[in-house]
């Protein structure tokens, strides 16, 4: 089994006017970029050292939207091939207490080398502060 690897990514107060700076790396493959809107900040998690190598985040954004938080992002394959794995969206309230309504799955994704994906994610209820992006190699591939 490996061990999980917890990158943090750090988002920071938006710029004036909607514009986004990039924060410096901090661990293997993380990037981020400004999320503001109560964002304290955000996680990428992998168990999977060659994940933790290859996906990385940037362009990190708050949105509007509406009645829930919601961010956008692009997900980047920072390898030199393709990457087949799964991911899957954590939100917690301000206690720090996971939101599991409704219950969070596993999504196949298949990034091409190099290459991004533009995601999103909302919060399921209103009064969820922070989330954290789960990736793992789909089942059976090891």
């Amino acid at each position: 089994m490996n061990p999980s690897r917890r990158v943090r990514l750090l988002a920071a107060p938006l710029l004036a006017a909607g514009a986004c700076r990039v924060l410096p790396s901090q661990g293997a493959g993380a990037e981020a970029a400004a999320g503001g809107a109560g964002f304290a900040s955000t996680d990428l998690i992998t168990g999977d050292p060659v994940l933790a190598r290859a996906v990385s985040i940037r362009d990190l954004a708050a949105v509007d939207g509406g009645v829930l938080p919601a961010v956008v992002f692009e997900l980047v394959n920072r390898s030199g091939r393709e990457l087949r794995f799964e991911y899957r969206f954590q939100w917690t309230d301000a206690e720090g207490l996971e939101i599991e309504d409704p219950p969070r799955v596993w999504t196949p994704i298949v990034l091409a080398a190099p290459g991004s994906v533009p995601m999103r994610t909302s919060a399921p209820r209103p009064g969820a502060v922070r989330w954290t992006l789960e990736v793992r190699p789909p089942p059976g591939s090891r």
